[in-house]
């Protein structure tokens, strides 16, 4: 079953809003990407297993514009879900991660279209601009109030309420 979803009911304005899945096994990054796309205007939707993400796709009510997914989900690949999902539903525009080696993932990304690979730790403006080069989706203006972390070691929070 689907975890870590934006709402469960979501406003009327919200459908011209991006729709993105997660697959992520770990619970931690699966809620800080939650957060972080919710906080950039996407409505973002997270899973943990293959099985979940093609549960996910297979009953989503409208279909997802993206999906982010790790390279090496505990029981198959990101690079086996995307090519099955491209093949017999949409070539869904994807996002690849991983923090490990990811060389069969790192290949699929550069020899697929519309399929990126971004390393972990994620640089979430990185992210934002990939997700925005894939779907053509520009951030909210309130997103720019957040920053990432300083060279100084300054958070995102302290980054955000000393501007």
């Amino acid at each position: 079953m689907a975890r870590d979803t934006d709402s469960n009911s979501e406003p009327l304005c919200s459908l011209a809003r991006p729709r993105v899945l997660i697959a992520e096994t770990d619970s931690l990054v699966r809620k800080f990407l939650v957060f972080m796309l919710a906080w950039y205007g996407y409505i973002p939707m997270a899973v943990e297993t293959a099985a979940e993400t093609f549960d996910a796709l297979d009953n989503a009510k409208q279909p997802f514009d993206a999906i982010v997914i790790h390279a090496n989900l505990k029981d198959v690949s990101g690079t086996d879900i995307l090519r099955q999902v491209r093949s017999e539903r949409s070539a869904i525009p994807a996002i690849l991660i991983s923090a490990g080696p990811a060389d069969e993932a790192c290949a699929y990304a550069a020899t697929t279209p519309s399929v990126k690979f971004l390393g972990k730790p994620l640089a979430i403006q990185l992210l934002i601009q990939t997700l925005t080069d894939l779907i053509g989706h520009r951030p909210l203006p309130d997103a720019k109030r957040w920053r990432e972390p300083t060279s100084e070691g300054a958070d995102a929070s302290s980054a955000a309420t000393n501007r």
